[in-house]
């Protein structure tokens, strides 16, 4: 016998917006590049410190708190205006048509490091091909801070601050 299409379960099922949210990293990605064009943009000459560089590659090596050892090799790109509309594009995609300011903070920053993982890095290991798929919240963490740190360099010339550094040095 199925379920009545009023009752509790088959309305949460109706309610629920499976539909609006990507099943994976890269399902999200390519719907956004489908609706705005993705474009290479020139790599522009930098100094020596590889930093410098658009892109640079960086391992990583994280034990997580059951003992894993998460261990690759990423590289990252810094992203043009448009792929970082895009991030943002895919970040309101993540939130399903919710306004950001209704997600709690853990939801709003992994969609935050998720979106821009996705488009930031141009190589990574296997295991963080699907960034949704991980169980680890601190591992994006992790990967998301080094991106971010070349990030900050390659606009500043200057090392990121220390986490609780606030900016300071």
């Amino acid at each position: 016998m199925s379920a009545s299409p009023n009752s509790p379960e088959a309305l949460a099922k109706r309610f629920r917006p499976d539909h609006l949210i990507p099943k994976t990293t890269e399902a999200a990605k390519e719907e956004v590049e489908k609706s705005m064009g993705a474009q290479a943009e020139p790599t522009p000459q930098s100094p020596k410190d590889p930093r410098f560089q658009k892109q640079w590659s960086f391992d990583l090596e994280y034990r997580d708190a059951r003992g894993k050892l998460w261990v690759g090799q990423f590289t990252n790109q810094i992203l043009n205006l448009r792929q970082r509309t895009m991030v943002g594009v895919m970040r309101a995609k993540m939130a399903a048509g919710l306004p950001a300011d209704s997600l709690d903070p853990v939801t709003a920053e992994l969609n935050l490091m998720v979106s821009h993982l996705a488009y930031s890095l141009v190589k990574a290991p296997d295991w963080a091909t699907d960034l949704l798929g991980l169980d680890d919240q601190e591992l994006v963490g992790q990967i998301f801070d080094r991106v971010s740190e070349h990030e900050t360099f390659f606009r500043t010339g200057q090392p990121a601050p220390a986490a609780g550094q606030g900016g300071s040095e």
